[in-house]
């Protein structure tokens, strides 16, 4: 009897263990960034409605704007401003539907945020408009060309920036 409630116990302890070791691993990965590889994968799959975006903020007049969901709003500095071009509109709520949960420019840089941890990190991919200068993100801690000329691989994480 002590043998079988012994035996029961230490099924009950390594299933335990082996679920909580799935739960931690899952949130752990939850909590990093993902890699180059998948981040490109997605920009090649949504590289038509990228390209549209691009072009749009890159012909702007503003030096700094920022786009965080398909409501056809954009900010540019304290101003709200109206997305009226139908193409832009469809591939913006495209990307947002694609994880893309921030686009922004800013001076030669735009970039697409394809990955969040609360509010101190992301990841995604930039891009040079003038093909010359690497991409400028606050908080970058690592920036990798991808195979597409102009277009980089980012982290931006303020914890790890500022150690």
């Amino acid at each position: 009897m002590i043998k079988k409630a012994l035996y029961t116990f230490l099924s009950a302890l390594v299933i335990i263990v082996v679920v909580f070791s799935i739960v931690l691993s899952s949130c752990k990965k939850m909590m990093s960034p993902p890699d180059v590889q998948t981040v490109e994968k997605k920009f090649f799959q949504c590289y038509d409605d990228i390209q549209v975006i691009v072009e749009y903020l890159a012909e702007s007049q503003y030096g700094s704007i920022y786009i965080c969901n398909d409501s056809g709003m954009m900010s540019v500095g304290t101003y709200k401003m109206e997305i009226t071009d139908p193409s832009v509109l469809a591939a913006l709520k495209r990307l947002v539907d694609e994880n893309y949960s921030v686009i922004n420019k800013c001076g030669n840089t735009i970039h697409f945020q394809q990955w969040t941890r609360f509010t101190d990190a992301g990841c995604g991919i930039a891009y040079s408009i003038n093909h010359k200068d690497a991409p400028e993100i606050e908080y970058l801690i690592e920036l990798t060309p991808l195979s597409t000329e102009g277009w980089y691989y980012y982290v931006d994480d303020y914890n790890e920036w500022r150690d």
